[in-house]
Formats: structure tokens, sequence, C-alpha cells
């Protein structure tokens, strides 16, 4: 049994500075901060191991570059955005086991997320995934559940493995809005 803990420091340098309309100085984006911490717990007895890890990112300014994609207009496309202060928490969790056959062996694994998180601020964004943000939005593309599972066979040096992935509708928009037609991406559309 073990357990664990860290505090890791994030950066992202801005985006080069944009020219100012109208011989105003260059617009410069700020880099984006956060300070990440996680703690949890590991077991390991014989063929089974069990982890179960809690996870907090602090964001005191995160960026977003708009894109096409995104739905940005054209003179905004490639452009850095300051989003604010941001949260994301969750915790993840992990099994494996291996059952012996004779000569054969069946290892198995199973990976749960449960991803959660809020904007800590107002403000209103050129990125229409963005948009108009209110303290306590959810942040869009982050699902709230997330689901790997896989089984295989070896015998010797020749082996096999099917995979199986789950992973929960997402916001296409920061907000509180119900995950609807419109407003959600479904895992199994990042799959094909």
């Amino acid at each position: 049994f073990g357990l664990l803990a860290g505090v890791h420091r994030g950066f992202s340098p801005p985006a080069p500075p944009e020219p100012g309309a109208n011989g105003a100085p260059p617009s410069q984006p700020r880099p984006e901060y956060s300070v990440n911490y996680e703690t949890g717990g590991r077991f390991k007895s014989g063929a089974t191991t069990f982890e179960l890890i809690g996870f907090f990112s602090d964001y005191s300014n995160l960026t977003s570059i708009c894109t096409i994609a995104s739905g940005c207009v054209q003179d905004d496309v490639g452009h850095q955005v300051d989003a604010g202060a941001a949260h994301i928490y969750g915790l993840e969790a992990f099994a494996a086991h291996e059952l012996p056959a004779g000569p054969v062996k069946v290892p198995f694994t199973v990976a749960y997320t449960l991803t959660k998180s809020s904007f800590a601020s107002d403000f209103t964004s050129t990125d229409p995934s963005l948009g108009d943000v209110r303290s306590g939005d959810e942040l869009p593309y982050l699902p709230l559940h997330q689901l790997v599972a896989t089984v295989g066979v070896e015998a010797g040096r020749v082996g096999g493995v099917i995979s199986a992935n789950y992973i929960s509708r997402m916001r296409e928009c920061a907000g509180t809005c119900t995950l609807g037609e419109g407003v959600a991406v479904h895992g199994s559309d990042l799959l094909t």
C-alpha cells in the first residue's frame, strides 16, 4: 500500500503580441498559469492493483485559442483569449488484475475518471465556445465521465487486447445550459 501527493505548477506562454488598431501598441495576452494538486493511494497484492487519486487544478488564467471549428469569425481565428480563473477537479480510479490460465495469461484493466469544472470569474469572450461566462459556469469540452476497459490474452510472445471506451456527453459552450442538441458533443462522436 502506498500514498502519493504532488503539487505541480503549470505554465503556457502567451501567443505573440497582436498589432494594435490604428497605431495603438500591440495587445499582449497573458500567459496561462495553474497550480495542480493530486493525492491518493495505491494498493498492490500479487496480480491485483488498485489506485484512487483525487486532483484539483487551480487556474489563475485559463487561455483559449479562437478557431474556425469553435465558430470564431475570420478576424479572430488564431487569437489567444484570456478565460480568467477556473477550477478543474475530480477523481481517477484504476483497477488491474491478471488471471493465470495455465500457459495463458488473461490481464484486464478498468480506469474511470470523474471530472468537474467551474469558472471563478465573470467575463465575455470573442470565442463562441466561451461567450458570456458567469462565475460557476462549467468549462466546455470536458466530459463528466470517462471509462476505459481492456481485456487481453497472452501466450508466450503472442498476445492480443480488446479495449472499450466510454466518454459522456460534454458541453460545446461554457455555462450551466442543459446538454441538448447543439450544445453537447457525444463521446461516440470523438471515437469514430
